[in-house]
């Protein structure tokens, strides 16, 4: 029995380095995978010496196919100087890289038919706003093959992603189609009307059983009038089985004739790539964008509060709230 005992005691031993072993192989190898989740925003103004039109493309170099983040249509500037924004998550998962690498395409019209400039950013890990303004006249964001022979504009309105970028997305989607998920794109605008100047922000979320999928959201921020135009806009991933539609709710809180309002609108059976424009007059009739989403609304000041404690008052989403 003695003899017994000590050949299990030395077998327990040679087992506890072996557990230890296993143990570090699975606190590694995720790291060594390096999944990081990582968002991004550029922005800034287009600057030409007449009107224009353009169109942007933000995406993240990936080894076997780009990823597409984010994109605007075409379309036509105001006057002589037009701000952009274009935004969005991206998750990296290379084995032995938690960085991403974006760049920014931006097609244009201004002084030529065939205007291209681009820009390309290395190793960025964490959340990063980044302001890039750009005068179109001396089209000096260059960036290697990425506008090295642009098609007229003409040619790539309505379809300016590149034939690369296309076949990715198609394999995006069929391939997750097969399993029953999807991406849809999403994107929700419109006017906030109110008789003085108010703060407001917005959020823009996706319905989940299990938890909610934060899309998009802005700072909040004062306007400078009575009417401002609002955007938010993402990719709506939906991975239940049998269930490829998404259910997209945006809600907006503001001071507009009170120290607590809030608005929210809803959506269901959402399957294609979508475009919704709302306009709300925040001093009439709001019957119509009202839902359980706004049920008991805190004061302005305390929502911020709040809005501080989720996003990080000091922490990695302190660039996101307003200045």
């Amino acid at each position: 029995m003695i003899a017994y005992l000590k050949g299990v005691e030395q077998h327990t031993k040679l087992q506890v380095p072996n557990m230890w072993f296993a143990l570090l192989i699975c606190v590694l190898i995720p790291g060594c995978i390096g999944t990081n989740s990582v968002f991004v925003r550029i922005n800034g103004t287009l600057t030409c010496s007449a009107q224009f039109e353009y169109a942007i493309e933000l995406v993240e170099a990936d080894t076997i196919s780009d990823d597409l983040i984010d994109f605007t249509d075409f379309r036509t500037s105001k006057g002589s100087v037009e701000n952009y924004e274009v935004h969005g998550w991206e998750t990296e998962s290379e084995f032995f890289n938690n960085a991403i690498e974006p760049w920014m395409r931006i097609y244009h019209t201004c002084g030529t038919k065939s205007g291209c400039v681009c820009k390309k950013w290395d190793n960025i890990y964490s959340h990063t706003e980044i302001t890039l303004n750009i005068n179109l006249d001396k089209n000096d964001v260059m960036c290697g093959d990425l506008c090295a022979s642009p098609d007229s504009v003409a040619d790539l309105r309505g379809h300016s992603l590149s034939k690369k970028m296309k076949l990715a997305l198609l394999i995006c989607v069929l391939i997750p189609g097969c399993l029953g998920m999807s991406s849809i794109f999403v994107r929700i605008d419109g006017t906030l009307t109110c008789s003085t100047p108010f703060e407001y922000a917005v959020e823009l979320v996706e319905d989940d059983p299990v938890e909610n999928d934060k899309i998009d959201f802005t700072r909040f921020r004062r306007t400078k009038g009575t009417v401002e135009h609002y955007d938010v806009h993402g990719w709506c991933k939906e991975g239940e089985p049998l269930n490829n539609a998404v259910e997209p709710w945006i809600r907006i809180y503001h001071n507009c004739g009170t120290n607590s309002g809030c608005v929210c609108k809803k959506w269901e059976n959402i399957y294609d790539d979508t475009e919704i424009t709302v306009d709300i007059d925040l001093n009439g009739n709001i019957s119509d964008v009202q839902c359980d989403l706004c049920a008991s609304p805190d004061t302005i000041e305390n929502i911020k509060y709040s809005w501080d404690n989720r996003h990080g008052k000091h922490g990695k989403w302190s660039f996101l709230r307003r200045k």
